[in-house]
């Protein structure tokens, strides 16, 4: 039986990112290094940076957009086109990948729903399993990539960043909502 105790490494986790995921990041013309890229597309600044939890167990990427040009930060200092970082850039004009999963409702329907970043404390030693969920998380970057053109959202996407008070996703709640008011759980 698997030892099921988070543990501590990213190690196989790093390696498959690098392998799999910043190629294809830089593959849509982003520049820059692991965890933060940019470029210039259509008088617009994007961004994607990577995020991985410290010691392991889950990692997940967002996109953000912000107009070329110099740039206003909130506390009203200009800031020049090229020092403009992902954190400068609006709430709402953020998205995170998240992973889906298919799931079923009592009345037997299916649906996707988000389950947040992409974990992986349960396979952290197996090489071949982290690759095949960094593979998985490369995947969304279409989503995000056209999010970022065209501010018409995939499946994948969460918009605005994690509301404060908000749920993952809408769906997924409202389902378990209702699944347990069927099954008298409520």
């Amino acid at each position: 039986m698997p030892d099921r105790k988070l543990k501590r490494d990213n190690r196989l986790v790093g390696k498959a990112i690098r392998a799999i995921l910043v190629p294809a990041i830089k593959d849509l013309g982003f520049t820059g290094k692991y965890p933060e890229f940019r470029r210039e597309h259509g008088g617009e600044v994007h961004f994607i940076r990577i995020a991985a939890a410290k010691y392991g167990g889950s990692f997940g990427y967002s996109g953000a957009w912000c107009s070329a040009g110099d740039f206003e930060h909130w506390d009203g200092k200009i800031i020049a086109a090229d020092d403009v970082e992902m954190a400068h850039t609006q709430f709402d004009n953020h998205a995170s990948v998240h992973q889906m999963i298919d799931l079923c409702g009592t009345d037997g329907s299916q649906f996707r729903g988000s389950v947040g970043d992409f974990e992986y404390r349960y396979l952290i030693e197996d090489e071949a399993a982290c690759r095949e969920l960094v593979e998985e998380a490369t995947g969304c970057l279409p989503a995000l990539d056209h999010w970022l053109k065209t501010r018409e959202a995939g499946d994948c996407l969460q918009i605005g960043g994690a509301k404060i008070g908000s749920a993952q996703n809408a769906d997924l709640v409202w389902q378990i909502a209702r699944n347990k008011a069927e099954l008298g759980l409520y």
